[in-house]
């Protein structure tokens, strides 16, 4: 509230400058200030013994999403007692426990609410006349339930990463115990360079994880041991410079940072120089001063999942996962992209059909035909992957029908797409002549020019129908092999 007047004398207000306050509303003749004033309010989430948050339907607030018990505080009560008082009040349940959150401003009503976490037996709840309905929420399905951003949701996000995301970071901090405990013993066998090589990767190394959750738990777990940090950077270093992907890495950005806490007088200078020149990737975007929070509850929940996903903890990645799908509230073509990525890298990709499958809705609505055929084929190699030939079909089938393909023949999506049907014709003999007679055309305008895969599938393709282009295709993936 901003005054005009002066409530107690009735006169009109001046502007008058008051020490560090700057500019305030002034009464000439009470000689008083009027500090601008907000009604002072809480808002709680109400949490049970089973990890479930009551929230309400208050149509006169909101008739599409749900809120939390809220009030305004009496005159001489405590914040708690508002909290006690409230519940009650709105759901029936008796308050056995109040904890503090953080303070919320309400611009828009003058307010400045308090927020709680309330702790309450679960029971039926019994409404008040200003409650149109409630219901207990999992933890997981609670922000899907409010208005995404709005102040009930920032409340029941703050309790939910209270009481369920930093235990599952301090779980993923503290399983790497026994791995450190092992190295601190002396042997060193589990995170030191072990160059192995994959046919199609090249050159890798088998103990980078290892030594990446040890970096993580000697940052997080607030280790000094200079000397282990050293010796880990050193074969961190061999990686770099082995490693046929090559990159910087989160281990070497880690280690970096614990390093420079030891580097008085510039003795690790070296080994950051070598760091710097360790392949191209770090020579491009490689930095000593690595600036890393060392608080793993400042973490956004994405910096979480990957992490977990990093640390190869899966299950613990798959727990964070869930969270955050239940904080979606709306989902958009980004979100559904962004959780088909999760499922791929914690080893669910069986869970991305449906996914999928809106996202192409979306896109189909709203898209250009490059797009919709991206993402068709995302779905038709989803589809191929896991063996539903039928469904591949079809969704080739519908893809030729509904876009206009000969506007990327000359790119490498039309190729893929080729890819796929290629499989297709291998795998589903009931539709595999009708797929052939329609890719093979588009095989031998591009034969010179495709690439391994390809190559092979298509050959595998021409076989399954008994075609001699076979042996044609054969000798040109021959010739090309040669280039």
């Amino acid at each position: 509230m901003k005054f005009t007047y002066c409530p107690h004398c009735g006169r009109e207000l001046i502007k008058k400058e008051i020490g560090d306050e700057g500019v305030i509303p002034y009464c000439e003749n009470c000689k008083t200030p009027m500090w601008d004033m907000f009604t002072t309010s809480i808002i709680c989430a109400v949490v049970n013994e089973e990890n479930e948050i009551a929230l309400l339907r208050q149509n006169y607030v909101s008739t599409t999403n749900y809120v939390c018990v809220a009030g305004v505080m009496k005159l001489g009560e405590s914040a708690e007692e508002t909290v006690v008082r409230e519940v009650k009040e709105e759901i029936g349940l008796d308050v056995e426990k109040v904890e503090y959150i953080k303070s919320y401003p309400y611009g828009k009503k003058d307010m400045l609410m308090l927020g709680f976490c309330a702790y309450a037996k679960k029971k039926e709840l019994v409404l008040s006349g200003e409650v149109d309905g409630a219901r207990w929420f999992p933890f997981a399905e609670a922000l899907g339930a409010l208005r995404d951003g709005s102040i009930a949701w920032q409340l029941v996000w703050a309790v939910l990463k209270a009481q369920q995301i930093e235990p599952l970071l301090r779980k993923l901090i503290v399983r790497q115990k026994p791995l450190y405990e092992k190295v601190v013993s002396g042997d060193f066998s589990e995170v030191c360079y072990q160059e192995q090589y994959d046919g199609q990767e090249g050159t890798y190394d088998g103990n980078y994880t290892n030594r990446l959750r040890l970096a993580y738990y000697l940052f997080y777990g607030h280790q000094e041991k200079e000397s282990l940090v050293v010796s880990l950077f050193k074969e961190e270093l061999k990686d770099r410079e082995n490693n046929s992907f090559q990159g910087i890495g989160s281990t070497l950005e880690l280690l970096t940072a614990l390093l420079g806490k030891y580097n008085q007088g510039g003795k690790y200078d070296a080994l950051f120089e070598r760091a710097g020149n360790a392949n191209f990737d770090c020579a491009c975007g490689y930095t000593r001063n690595m600036q890393i929070d060392p608080d793993i509850n400042a973490w956004d929940i994405h910096d979480a999942i990957e992490s977990a996903i990093d640390m190869w903890e899966l299950d613990i990645a798959g727990e964070l996962v869930q969270i955050w799908q239940g904080s979606v509230s709306e989902w958009d073509s980004r979100q559904i992209a962004q959780l088909i990525s999760y499922n791929k890298d914690i080893v669910l990709e069986e869970r991305n059909e449906g996914l999928l499958e809106k996202s192409l809705a979306i896109v189909r609505e709203k898209g250009n035909n490059k797009e919709i055929i991206s993402v068709w084929h995302d779905l038709i190699r989803h589809q191929v992957q896991f063996g539903k030939w039928d469904k591949a079909y079809q969704n080739l089938m519908q893809l030729r029908q509904h876009t206009k393909l000969e506007e990327i023949q000359w790119i490498n999506l039309f190729n893929f797409i080729l890819e796929r049907c290629a499989e297709i014709i291998s795998n589903y003999p009931q539709k595999a002549q009708e797929l052939w007679d329609w890719c093979k055309p588009y095989l031998r305008q591009k034969e010179d020019n495709l690439y391994s895969n390809l190559y092979k599938k298509g050959i595998d393709a021409a076989n399954a129908v008994g075609d001699s282009y076979a042996l044609e295709l054969g000798k040109k993936y021959q010739r090309w092999q040669k280039k």
